[in-house]
């Protein structure tokens, strides 16, 4: 017998219709059409169409089953008529500094809360262990892993600066990059 191939949006809100909360991350979600990816699902993530609203799935008559983990009480049969409910959270993160890629739209926009992650210096430095009163003027032989910490915090922030004084917030550097390189530098070192 022939079926259609669920994708994670459906599997997902299959697994959530019984009220189960279930989470979609959306990566680099500016870097397609969103509205032309989603269709007519883009009217469901709406706060008052959720579990009320359906549209109906462009599966012709064919039968859908989601995958067995996205069960829910052993039912796996997806209806033809879809909606998205409350207990399914999408999360979408996207590059506010990639200008190759269109702009979301409004209608995109007010269904979602938008929050800019800024480089958080204070977290870069509790997790490198960055010593706060760190003298960087010493000979670096007498320097801890503290005090390249410590430098760490202080390039990022230097960098930070000239980068919104040339060129705007949209292109700062995050304080993940240094967590990430740092930890292989130690390593390899």
């Amino acid at each position: 017998e022939v079926g259609v191939t669920t994708g994670p949006l459906v599997n997902l809100a299959h697994c959530a219709s019984n009220g189960r909360p279930a989470l979609l991350v959306l990566d680099e979600f500016n870097r397609g059409n969103a509205a032309a990816v989603l269709g007519d699902t883009l009217a469901l993530l709406d706060k008052d169409k959720r579990d009320a609203a359906r549209v109906d799935l462009p599966a012709f008559g064919l039968p859908m089953d989601v995958p067995k983990e996205f069960a829910v009480d052993g039912y796996t049969k997806v209806a033809s008529s879809f909606s998205l409910p409350r207990s399914l959270w999408i999360v979408a993160a996207m590059n506010s500094s990639d200008r190759s890629v269109a702009p979301l739209d409004a209608a995109l926009r007010r269904r979602f809360s938008i929050v800019e992650i800024a480089p958080d210096y204070g977290l870069l430095g509790r997790r490198l262990d960055a010593e706060d009163h760190a003298d960087l003027a010493l000979p670096w032989v007498q320097w801890t892993p503290g005090f390249v910490g410590k430098l760490s915090v202080e390039l990022l922030r230097a960098i930070n600066t000239r980068i919104e004084a040339s060129l705007g917030r949209d292109f700062l550097l995050g304080h993940s990059n240094f967590c990430i390189t740092l930890r292989c530098w130690a390593i390899a070192v």
